[in-house]
């Protein structure tokens, strides 16, 4: 007897020590750099032949942003509630004129903490989950397509504090905004911000229903909540939204290590398509906390809509780490996002008590 429950006490301690160990191994980053100073000050706009970018400050100001500084941004302050709703109304063309009118509208400095949301965001917003290839393989999902769920989280500033998780994860993500009511006969123009996805690994888990559709259940209550989308200060406008993207890069930093880094024309769905199939899959019900939702409306996805359109690899999440918070995002971390021509995310996460 005693050589049996030695036995098993010995197999019992070598299991906990490989899950220990695999734990450890796969939370290891898979880059070895480090972040070079404060990105935000290196921050550039996109080159002004190939598209529009506009900021807000946080008082609501709407800024035709026509360059950077060593601390921030110039531009001019154009009446409007938000940079979509003055390129709707006076498109590229109109742009070009108040660039070139710096007499009556003269060009304004502004600090990067001056800045706050750059549009107002329809809610709820509309995201793709695996839609990066080698994120799918790093999460155990090779084998299936990317799939669509509802971010039930209202936008944040680009450096509004987070709030703590059981298993807090990071995410950055290359975000399309739908600038008009979109439709399959008449599709919207798409901009684009930078996005922080914020997701709560044990709520996804313990809710997720594997014998539903992936992304209707776990996704809506892991992915959501407060505090949970930081979304970067420009709003970028191209000419030709689907060449655009797929040159961005997006990067993303724990403490000053890189964590995340791939370019945006990886992603399998574009945006566009991405947009396609959330009005097609208009009827699919997806659960939150014991109520039915839709992801968009079939009539069309409102204007101002942000699509999450996917990550790269390099998050925290792996099956054999979720027994340990400490492989996740703790008091105290810091989280910085980038992409190309869209500024930076960089938020702190807070104790979810204070």
């Amino acid at each position: 007897m005693k050589l049996v429950l030695s036995i098993l006490v010995g197999v019992l301690v070598s299991a906990a020590l490989i899950i220990i160990v695999a734990g450890w191994w796969v939370s290891q980053p898979i880059f070895d750099e480090v972040m070079d100073g404060d990105l935000i000050n290196q921050a550039e706009i996109a080159p002004q032949e190939t598209a529009v970018t506009f900021a807000r400050t946080l008082q609501g100001e709407v800024i035709l942003v026509t360059a950077t500084t060593s601390a921030g941004i110039e531009g001019q302050v154009v009446p409007g509630r938000d940079g979509v709703e003055v390129f709707n109304q006076i498109g590229f063309a109109g742009v070009e004129l108040l660039r070139q009118d710096t007499i009556s509208i003269k060009p304004s400095k502004f600090t990067w903490r001056q800045l706050g949301i750059p549009i107002e965001t329809t809610y709820p917003h509309i995201a793709a989950g695996t839609n990066f290839r080698a994120h799918a393989e790093e999460v155990g999902m090779e084998d299936g397509e990317p799939f669509l769920f509802p971010k039930l989280s209202p936008a944040t500033s680009w450096n509004a504090p987070v709030a703590q998780g059981t298993r807090l994860d990071y995410e950055v993500e290359l975000c399309a905004v739908t600038l008009d009511n979109h439709t399959i006969s008449k599709p919207s123009k798409l901009g684009y911000v930078l996005c922080g996805d914020f997701t709560e690994r044990w709520a996804l888990i313990t809710q997720i229903d594997l014998d539903l559709p992936m992304g209707t259940t776990g996704f809506p209550e892991g992915k959501g909540g407060p505090t949970r989308l930081p979304i970067g200060p420009l709003l970028v406008i191209p000419k030709d939204a689907d060449a655009f993207y797929r040159d961005l890069e997006l990067s993303l930093y724990v403490n000053g290590g890189l964590r995340q880094r791939d370019k945006a024309g990886l992603m399998i769905w574009s945006p566009s398509e991405i947009v396609n199939k959330a009005i097609n899959g208009c009827k699919v019900n997806y659960y939150h906390a014991k109520e039915t939702l839709n992801l968009t409306s079939c009539e069309a996805v409102p204007a101002k809509t942000l699509i999450l359109t996917g990550t790269p690899e390099g998050v925290g999440f792996h099956l054999v780490n979720l027994w340990s918070s400490a492989f996740y995002l703790n008091p105290g971390d810091e989280v910085v996002g980038v992409a190309t021509y869209l500024g930076v995310t960089r938020n702190i996460i807070e104790d979810s008590k204070n």
